[in-house]
């Protein structure tokens, strides 16, 4: 995983906010942060597989019942 990298765009979005090149930043999101998630997820699936189990469960149910607007379900670690 790049993590000096992935945390040297963050560093630069939050510390250089008025200098941020936003094609880049958008570049980075739409080609490379899919990619980082399959490679996330993968490692996930091999080093925990049952957190990782549930999460797919959890990501099931909110799949299934999306929740309404103005009331989106916040990310919580402790419902993994």
């Amino acid at each position: 995983m790049p993590w000096k990298l992935i945390r040297g765009l963050r560093n630069n979005v939050v510390h250089r906010y008025f200098s941020v090149d936003w094609k880049i930043v958008h570049s980075a999101a739409t080609a490379n942060v899919p990619e980082l998630e399959r490679q996330i997820r993968d490692l996930l699936q091999r080093a925990y597989p049952d957190l990782f189990k549930r999460l797919e469960q959890k990501e099931a149910r909110i799949a299934a019942d999306p929740p309404s607007e103005g009331n989106a379900e916040s990310p919580n670690s402790s419902d993994l």
